[in-house]
């Protein structure tokens, strides 16, 4: 087939376009992925850092009870102030429970997202958080065309643009020229 107007140029090209934008979609899916990921890591060692402050907490509770007990015991306490730390202290230790629990679910979260199985994926508690990069405040524009949700949008466009070239020889007559032997 003779392509006078277009047609088969445009539909290669819509093609192509649309090829372009399934890759970029694939690589935003990829980004996405790796962004939940450091997402739920930075979470974790947060957590973690925070499960030192109540460990912390907890033995401060756990002394202050112990001095309460003793008060108590010598008559110098009520039974009410044995009764609050008391309620204190178990309050700190469901704290520090439920911290854990929510621990093991992030951990649970990034094993999945790096294809691994949860229940042999384990990360050593840091007490530290990790520190981030800086982005700068004024970041050029040509980073927002580098991204793939955008670069997928810029090629379908251009692919709707390479149909309407199709559209538009369709109006046209078609030529073929076939041989026989």
């Amino acid at each position: 087939e003779l392509d006078l107007w277009g047609r088969l140029r445009n539909e290669a090209a819509a093609r192509d376009a649309e090829s372009a934008a399934s890759a970029a979609d694939l690589a935003n899916t990829r980004l996405s992925l790796q962004a939940a990921l450091a997402d739920t890591y930075l979470r974790l060692r947060g957590m973690d850092a925070e499960a030192a402050l109540i460990d912390e907490a907890v033995g401060a509770y756990e002394r202050a009870h112990e001095l309460t007990v003793t008060r108590q015991e010598s008559g110098a306490a009520s039974g009410l102030e044995t009764g609050r730390s008391e309620v204190q202290l178990t309050r700190a230790r469901a704290l520090r429970h439920g911290l854990q629990r929510r621990r093991a679910q992030f951990e649970n979260q990034i094993a999945i997202l790096v294809g691994e199985t949860p229940t042999t994926f384990t990360l050593p508690v840091s007490r530290t958080l990790p520190t981030t990069p800086e982005a700068p405040p004024s970041l050029p524009s040509e980073l927002l065309e580098r991204r793939p949700d955008v670069a997928a949008a810029a090629r379908r466009v251009a692919a709707a643009n390479a149909r309407i070239g199709v559209a538009r020889a369709a109006f046209f007559p078609s030529l073929s020229i076939e041989t026989s032997l």
